[in-house]
């Protein structure tokens, strides 16, 4: 077969054009971003997008994004089911002056992680603003929301997830500090959804956490120290509190007409330790309530579980 120049020119042409579709996105399952990368790039990790959201609308269903380098990001939405991760070592921060650093409208399903992340506000009493919104509404349900190594700082609302419908909220080691209320928490549905916090910290929040009616939040291996009210559980709220150290709160755990159930925790050097107010706080006997200003007030709705 003869091959002629025009030959050799169509399939250099050809290589050129596939070689341009391979690199006009990142490969889908994983997307980076950087402070000195571009929305108009393809998003791959020579090639970097500047934000999450230009990043987000070219990843796949269920893909990670990662962000390179340290500096500050822009906030970003969220509807579908992805990751955002900072890369190792590096001081990735989101920060809002208004509405949320970021905003998760995922669908039903869906399971969001967010991870290493350090989210900033413009201070705890500018209302309104918040680290981490979930606007899950109906008919979507049952989204997932995984909050991992992060600091999060400055809000109105560190986490907030007032909603009437099912979700899930898994905390980890992360930090909530100077907020109006660290986490803000209400859903719906089986008992199976809630909220889950563990190797955590509140610190100087006015309120570490806030339990409203709907399903239960459980704190685990936890500190709390320096809030107003470290942990509160508003009218038909459920908070369980176990192997916690909760200290040098104005409040330490509160009930406003919920249900409290403690064990293993240590709650010393509070102005109130505990506080049943209109609810009930339920020991299972085997806690440490002492050297507070006041160690219970409203002893009668304390009931204590004698340990076996």
């Amino acid at each position: 077969m003869r091959i002629t120049k025009t030959t050799v020119m169509a399939m250099g042409l050809l290589l050129t054009c596939l070689s341009l579709v391979s690199t006009a996105r990142a490969d889908g399952a994983r997307s980076y971003i950087s402070p000195s990368g571009s929305d108009n790039r393809p998003c791959s990790r020579n090639q970097p997008c500047r934000t999450f959201d230009a990043a987000i609308a070219k990843t796949d269903e269920g893909g990670e994004i990662v962000a390179l380098e340290s500096g500050t990001y822009e906030p970003t939405t969220i509807g579908k089911a992805i990751t955002l991760a900072a890369a190792p070592g590096a001081d990735v921060g989101i920060h809002a002056t208004t509405g949320n650093a970021v905003t998760i409208t995922a669908n039903s399903g869906d399971v969001v992680v967010l991870r290493g992340l350090r989210l900033s506000g413009p201070g705890k009493n500018v209302a309104g603003v918040n680290g981490v919104l979930l606007d899950i509404t109906s008919p979507n349900c049952c989204v997932a929301v995984h909050l991992e190594d992060s600091i999060v700082s400055d809000f109105d609302k560190g986490v907030q997830a007032d909603l009437g419908v099912a979700s899930r909220l898994t905390v980890s080691d992360t930090t909530f500090r100077n907020n109006k209320i660290g986490v803000d928490f209400r859903v719906g549905g089986a008992e199976g959804n809630g909220a889950s916090i563990t190797h955590s910290r509140f610190e100087y929040n006015e309120v570490g956490l806030a339990a409203r009616n709907g399903n239960s939040v459980t704190v685990s291996k936890s500190a709390l120290h320096g809030n107003g009210t470290a942990l509160v559980a508003e009218a038909a709220g459920k908070l369980d509190v176990f192997d916690s150290v909760i200290t040098k709160n104005s409040n330490g755990v509160k009930s406003n007409g919920g249900q409290i159930r403690m064990a293993a925790c240590s709650v010393t050097g509070n102005g109130t330790g505990v506080s049943t107010g209109n609810g009930t706080v339920f020991s299972m006997g085997d806690n440490m309530i002492i050297n507070n200003d006041i160690d219970v007030a409203g002893s009668q709705n304390f009931v204590t579980f004698l340990a076996r």
